[in-house]
């Protein structure tokens, strides 16, 4: 029988094989964010789970399968292929992830390379030749070309960084040439107007061009394609009603052309239409963004959201892609400013909403949304055609966010199972809830030297109080500027642990944070419990669910959060130690019945259910 444990350790092993590759062991202290493959963080734990299973997913089998030809379709215009028209997205996107994140041997990426540069035009596009690129024509299928054409620039640069591959290179400076071509007709502001409220074919097709064109210039080191991308900047509108995953995209371009020109003013752009999201409705409570803005924006009028409803439904869904881009942007800016808030936002997108929006196939996708929660729809929801890829890329901002080199620091900022090497200075984090409000972060020191830089771990929001001990001894180490520093160098052997007190409170549809014990009679939110947001699922509270229950069903909290007595059947990404005990009233029927809330990055481990995250709540004190 396979338990979680057995599941976990299976995809635990799976995932460090992934994680270095032939190519990646011999470059295994490569910098962050470089563009090759070598990996200095190696993800252990259920974040290798995650990844393993994502990887499996793309390189294993499953429905459909990331065959050869499958991969190819959309640069092959096969029309038996679903979006076919956005000819290079899967195949670019198949091409990038899998270079930056390695998944093992026998997966010919060179091969695959060269079956896709077969397929580019003599002009340099790839799929449609036929399409006539002026202001007067351009429509949605020359934006689906853009973008699918812009996903494989990113992914034939990626690979001439990631294997030293000339042809690549190469075939993306003619893809680069054509689009240079285009731009000036899709740039006019004409174009932008026409494509207005276009969704997936809006003008976020073409701005997102921004970011493998920074790539390609750090490729290539030709200035020229910084000035192709800071030429496309100007056509990004305001966010209004647009398709998310394309206005993320271009803004994590445009924090990559900051960086790569020094421009400080167009980074204070992005972090300007940053600020006005996450202050906006179209930010999410579960920490991500959902497939298109302006769902909760009342300016706006049914009839403006007909395009985006078209495409995803009479109610509002996620998407993987989106939800990563966020995820992304967030590490990018925490990287570019230093600003505590950004690391926030983004451990809270990935423990939560990305975690909730993985399947139990590994595939990404769309999670549909109601009144309390998340819902099951008519369609399966595992976008296959991109969340999948995208979702998989994710993982390799992750891993390099770990950790970071901030002078003679190596300051942990984000509490994940990993074994990170860099610098003279080996470690291996192991990070444990012990209870819904507390946990631990372990650090074993595996190899170091004498200039090793010193260890600094970051204090969380959601961390109440921190202890810390070296070798099971306690150490002073005040907290400044958000971290707490071990002012000693570290000798192989020594063990760290920091352990926490959570902070819980209740989280308000208008913003507001109450503690339990605050709540006066009944209120409606999401309970938050240390980095976890909760929620009770239909798989293993069936009754809660029963009508009447939205409004009517009551959850009772106790002073003090504890786990559940007894824990039900395992179940894989499952955590007894995070469950939190709890009642609650029906609105149907009378008593008081017990509840077990459970973190809903849970739900990878399940089939789509119904899962409530916002509750009515009171405090028993």
């Amino acid at each position: 029988m396979t338990t979680r444990r057995t599941f976990a350790g299976h995809l635990v092993g799976a995932g460090l094989g992934l994680a270095l590759g032939p190519r990646a062991s011999a470059r295994a202290e490569a910098a962050p964010g470089a563009a090759g493959p070598g990996l200095a963080c190696v993800p252990a734990g259920e974040l290798a789970a995650r990844v393993a299973l994502t990887a499996s997913r793309l390189t294993k089998g499953g429905l459909p399968e990331f065959s050869r030809d499958f991969v190819l379709a959309d640069v092959a215009q096969d029309s038996r292929r679903r979006f076919a028209e956005y000819s290079g997205d899967l195949s670019g996107r198949y091409l990038e992830a899998l270079c930056v994140l390695p998944a093992g041997d026998g997966l010919d990426l060179d091969g695959l390379a060269g079956q896709i540069r077969r397929h580019q035009h003599p002009d340099g596009r790839f799929g449609n030749p036929q399409l006539r690129y002026t202001a007067t024509e351009i429509g949605g299928l020359h934006m689906a070309q853009l973008w699918g054409n812009g996903r494989l620039l990113l992914g034939l640069t990626q690979h001439g960084l990631s294997t030293g591959n000339a042809e690549s290179l190469a075939a993306a400076r003619r893809l680069a040439a054509f689009l240079a071509g285009v731009r000036d007709e899709a740039a006019r502001p004409e174009v932008a107007e026409r494509m207005r409220g276009q969704g997936a074919m809006g003008i976020i097709c073409f701005t997102q061009l921004v970011e493998p064109l920074v790539l390609l210039a750090s490729a290539t080191g030709e200035g020229r394609y910084l000035e192709e991308a800071r030429t496309i900047v100007p056509s990004l509108g305001p966010r209004g009603i647009q398709h998310a995953h394309g206005y993320l995209t271009t803004l994590r371009g445009m924090v990559a052309l900051a960086r790569a020109t020094k421009d400080t003013a167009l980074r204070t752009d992005v972090e300007r239409r940053y600020a006005d999201l996450v202050a906006s409705p179209d930010l999410c409570p579960l920490g991500g963004v959902l497939e298109y803005f302006g769902w909760d924006d009342r300016s706006f009028s049914d009839e403006d959201r007909r395009a985006f409803m078209g495409a995803s439904g009479s109610r509002p869904r996620d998407e993987g892609c989106a939800i990563a881009d966020f995820l992304r942007l967030s590490l990018d800016l925490f990287r570019a400013t230093g600003r505590a808030g950004y690391l926030e936002r983004a451990e809270r997108c990935l423990l939560n909403h990305f975690s909730l929006n993985q399947f139990a196939t590994g595939d990404f996708g769309h999670r549909a949304f109601f009144e309390q929660g998340v819902m099951p729809t008519p369609s399966v929801g595992r976008a296959w055609w991109c969340c999948t890829m995208h979702g998989y890329r994710a993982f390799r901002d992750v891993l390099d966010a770990v950790v970071r080199l901030d002078g003679d620091r190596a300051c942990v900022d984000l509490f994940q199972d990993v074994d990170w090497a860099r610098e003279g200075l080996a470690l291996g984090l192991r990070y444990r809830a012990e209870s819904p409000l507390r946990s631990r972060l372990t650090i074993q020191v595996h190899r170091t030297r004498k200039d090793a830089p010193l260890l600094a771990l970051r204090k969380p929001e959601w961390a109440e109080s921190v202890t810390l001990s070296l070798n099971g001894a306690a150490v002073s180490a005040p907290e400044a500027q958000g971290y707490h520093e071990i002012g000693q160098r570290l000798l192989a052997g020594d063990q760290v642990e920091m352990a926490m007190t959570h902070r819980a409170f209740i989280e308000t549809r208008d913003g507001r944070r109450l503690a339990p014990a605050e709540v006066g009679g009944e209120i409606e939110g999401i309970l938050a419990a240390g980095p976890w947001l909760y929620a009770a699922d239909d798989e293993l509270e069936p009754l809660f669910f029963g009508e009447p229950w939205q409004g009517a069903n009551v959850v009772s909290l106790p002073s003090e959060l504890q786990v559940p007595p007894s824990w039900p059947p395992e179940r894989p990404f499952q955590d007894p130690r995070r469950h939190l005990a709890a009642h609650y009233r029906h609105g149907g029927f009378p008593g008081e019945h017990p509840l077990v809330l459970r973190p809903i990055a849970e739900q990878t481990g399940r089939a789509p259910g119904t899962v409530a995250t916002w509750m009515l709540y009171r405090s028993e004190t």
